[in-house]
């Protein structure tokens, strides 16, 4: 199997996704700190509707990335994890601590699976002057079985 892949949208979904297992990391001691959950002091907090939203916008991302570029590894643990991201959005409530871990499953699926990868980086002088590489690759392609 033969596919496009492009490691800057990966890298940059899991820039988010670390950046959602921060973020979350910092609101669990939060919400600890100031009486749990329940509290009024958090559930009245003006700041957590926006703290929603943009979690919300950060795993909309990483679905999106995962339906583009990962799903064509057929990776399950990869697309368990995010589709078990992905479910976060359909709360009340919205746990920081489910957000922690399932965050924490996608950056390690993605990084375990993709060391199981091998990947050839096609360089860009030969590349030609159309964007379709097929054509320049089928030699080394039928070279595998």
């Amino acid at each position: 199997m033969a596919a496009n892949f492009f490691w800057s949208a990966v890298h940059t979904m899991l820039g988010e996704v670390t950046l959602m297992i921060r973020v979350s990391n910092r609101n669990m001691e939060h919400v600890q700190l100031n009486g749990g959950p329940n509290d009024p002091r958090i559930t009245n907090d003006r700041k957590l509707p926006n703290a929603i939203e943009q979690s919300m916008k950060a795993i909309d991302f990483v679905v999106e990335v995962d339906s583009k570029h990962l799903m064509a590894l057929k990776c399950s643990h990869i697309d368990r994890a995010v589709e078990s991201l992905g479910r976060w959005r359909f709360g009340p409530p919205w746990p920081w601590s489910e957000l922690n871990v399932r965050s924490r499953a996608v950056r390690d699926a993605v990084e375990t699976e993709l060391k199981e990868y091998l990947y050839f980086q096609y360089p860009k002088a030969k590349r030609g002057k159309d964007s379709n590489m097929a054509g320049g690759l089928e030699s080394l392609i039928s070279g595998f079985p």
